[in-house]
């Protein structure tokens, strides 16, 4: 009787030995996992506010500052984009032409003034504008006419008669240039943004 008592005291002594060893070895791992899922959640936090900030800086518009000296920017590998619409409005300050690509790629594109004689691209025949200065607004690869040779801009010479725009005319849709020349009032600053769904080329132009 006496050593049963003794025996079943040692079971219970190597029990509550063993349980201490147990939740000792299951607190590292707890440990492990719970910094692992914390550097999982970072690391996922830190992905959607890149991505979150991707897409505002997408939206934002692309501005460059006012100035009268000749710009340019190659931004396409040679995605052909059609020109959708020309559309010219009066703000204060300074006149806007908005150029509209759709939903396609954003197109290289080349702004400057120029000295006449001016001349259409294909034909090299001349053209007079209103204006005593002449601002070239030349994008590629880009047709302003659809696959049948259809124009997708039917008003090629206008007149809107803003307070520094006073013409805009299509010179050149050929080989995947477009080129509008604006005639104006005065050789004022003029500065570019691009903005995007609907790609879009505004060029502002001050009275």
């Amino acid at each position: 009787m006496k050593r049963t008592t003794v025996l079943g005291a040692l079971l219970v002594l190597a029990a509550c030995g063993d349980a201490p060893r147990e939740q000792g070895a299951a607190a590292p791992d707890t440990a492990r996992l719970r910094a692992l899922a914390e550097s999982a959640a970072a690391a996922a936090a830190a992905r959607d506010s890149a991505t979150l900030a991707n897409e505002k800086a997408a939206l934002m518009p692309m501005e460059q500052g006012w100035t009268a000296a000749p710009s340019a920017v190659q931004l396409s590998a040679g995605t052909l984009v059609t020109l959708r619409s020309v559309r010219e409005t009066a703000h204060e300050g300074f006149d806007r032409i908005v150029f509209d690509f759709g939903e396609r790629s954003m197109p290289n594109y080349e702004v400057r003034y120029v000295d006449p004689p001016l001349h259409q691209c294909g034909s090299g025949e001349e053209v007079r504008l209103q204006g005593q200065a002449w601002l070239a607004i030349r994008v590629q690869p880009v047709d302003a006419h659809d696959d049948a040779g259809n124009a997708t801009v039917a008003e090629r010479n206008r007149q809107p008669g803003l307070p520094n725009l006073l013409e805009l005319r299509l010179t050149c849709d050929f080989e995947a240039q477009v080129e509008w020349i604006a005639g104006v009032a005065r050789q004022n600053g003029y500065r570019v943004s691009m903005l995007q769904q609907p790609t879009r080329l505004v060029v502002d132009i001050r009275h």
